[in-house]
């Protein structure tokens, strides 16, 4: 739990008008990237970070855990004991097996989840004029998620003129092996066809794409389905992450990412100290 995490969080909407509870940290309020920011990796916590340390082994026991992992450009092998761990690899990562468990995860856990990873792209564009709606989709597949909007309106400091969007799933899967520069071009056409102007390719600037499952260490965008959060494993590992969402249903947000780590912490305090509420959304943000 992180000293000074409180938050006051009122509830807030989207960009198509719907509402949602303050944890989403969504439009017009601090970004879950801020709380972890000034929370963790700007905390009294950030000493004990490391990184650049790809895990590779978890051996877990009735009283103690150990993680091994391979650090640097060298690949100097560490090792790091604890009595419990939390594993927050995304799920692409744990089915193909790039970290080895001892003794193996369930397969019902990981091999035999009831969700996999999409394939997805993010694209973020700027024009030298807005001539787009707040929120839209240029397409709609069956598989996955393709949306845009107007990205000064989530951040209004911005001075911009800013598109950001994603295609994922089946939308996206048509861009994996694509070049940026041929993602762009297409979703400019796209943004064309969809306003029946030429606005989209007159006004464009510069773009970022970030194709994710081309990410080594990711492989994906999020998982298609998430099981009913953190997962207990012989009392002494938890997976969370997105695939193990907090609530039910919430993968692919950052909301029930973050919740599902702190339903994996809460089971901890409850196996060591008893009497403690397993529910992440009891108290949002705890200061003990």
């Amino acid at each position: 739990f992180i000293k000074g995490a409180d938050i006051d969080i009122p509830e807030t909407k989207d960009l198509r008008g719907k509402s949602y509870p303050g944890d989403y940290l969504w439009a017009g309020q601090n970004s879950w990237y801020d709380f972890f920011a000034k929370n963790i990796v700007d905390s009294s916590v950030s000493d004990s970070i490391v990184y650049n340390c790809k895990v590779n082994g978890v051996e877990y026991h009735d009283k103690s855990v150990q993680a091994s992992c391979l650090s640097g450009e060298n690949q100097e092998r560490l090792t790091f004991g604890a009595d419990y761990a939390i594993v927050t690899a995304p799920l692409a990562v744990l089915q193909d097996g790039d970290i080895a468990f001892d003794p193996p995860l369930p397969e019902e856990l990981v091999d035999e989840h009831e969700g996999s990873m999409w394939s997805g792209i993010k694209v973020i564009l700027e024009f030298s004029k807005n001539f787009y709606d707040a929120y839209f989709e240029i397409e709609q597949p069956e598989d996955g998620e393709c949306e845009f909007w107007d990205y000064s309106l989530v951040h209004p400091s911005s001075q911009q003129n800013i598109v950001a969007g994603y295609f994922i799933g089946s939308s996206g899967l048509k861009y994996v092996n694509k070049t940026d520069t041929e993602i762009v071009n297409d979703v400019l056409k796209k943004l064309d066809d969809w306003y029946e102007t030429d606005e989209a390719t007159k006004y464009y600037k510069k773009h970022i794409v970030m194709n994710w499952s081309k990410e080594p260490h990711v492989r994906g965008s999020y998982s298609s389905n998430s099981l009913n959060g953190a997962q207990n494993v012989n009392d002494r590992l938890f997976l969370a992450g997105e695939a193990f969402a907090y609530p039910y249903h919430h993968n692919g947000w950052v909301d029930g990412a973050a919740l599902s780590g702190k339903h994996a912490a809460l089971q901890i305090a409850n196996l060591e100290y008893g009497n403690v509420s397993t529910n992440p959304m009891t108290v949002l943000y705890s200061t003990e």
